[in-house]
Formats: C-alpha cells, sequence, structure tokens
C-alpha cells in the first residue's frame, strides 16, 4: 500500500490570492519576487519598516478622500485601483491594504501605479 503525503496545501495558499488558480499562481509568484522576500528575514523586515494601522487608516482616508476605509472598496476600478497603487507607493504592506479596506489581496497585488494611464 502507498501512502502519498502533501506537505502543503496548495489550494488554500494560492486562495489567498485569488479564485482564479492561473492567477492566483501569477500573483503568488510575483509576492515571492518582492524585495526581501529571498533573504529568510522577510516578517522581520517589513515588521520593522510596518505603518502602524491608526497611521495607514489616516494614509487611505487621505488618499482615497473618503470617510472610512471600507468605502474604498466599493469605488469604481480604476479609482480603487490608483489610490491602492498609491497607497503601496507610501509604505502600506499588500496586507495591511486588504486587511483595512476590505479589498481582495490579489486586487490589490495587481494595483500598479503604471497600470492607471
Amino acid at each position: 500500500m502507498t501512502h502519498s503525503l502533501r506537505l502543503t496545501d496548495c489550494g488554500f495558499v494560492l486562495g489567498m490570492f485569488g479564485d482564479d488558480q492561473a492567477q492566483a499562481r501569477k500573483l503568488f509568484k510575483e509576492y515571492l519576487e518582492e524585495p526581501g522576500m529571498d533573504d529568510g528575514n522577510a516578517l522581520e523586515q517589513s515588521r520593522a519598516k510596518s505603518i502602524p494601522d491608526d497611521e495607514a487608516i489616516a494614509i487611505i482616508k487621505s488618499a482615497g478622500s473618503i470617510g472610512s476605509c471600507n468605502l474604498l472598496a466599493q469605488a469604481g476600478k480604476q479609482e480603487r485601483d490608483r489610490v491602492v497603487a498609491l497607497l503601496k507607493d507610501n509604505g502600506l504592506t499588500v496586507r495591511q491594504i486588504s486587511r483595512l479596506t476590505g479589498i481582495n489581496r490579489g486586487i490589490v497585488q495587481m494595483a500598479r501605479t503604471s497600470d492607471m494611464g
């Protein structure tokens, strides 16, 4: 009798990057290629450089000209992506933006300043 041992639940991990498996794989690869992800100290570095939530909330409200962080998720795609790209440029992490706004991490990950045109 042969037993197959699965060490990683790929579906769970990829699900954090979106429902479409091909897109989730692409986003996961991009995530791994982010600066600092290859040195083994990515968690310590991100904690050291992180912006406290109260400051992040103020930045989100200011950048989006909104009264509540959750309202950013209701904005039109172009405006939402513009603000998300601006937030990332200002040092907010993908995880933090997603958590504070309720926007899917995959959408936050894909928003880039270069997409604006």
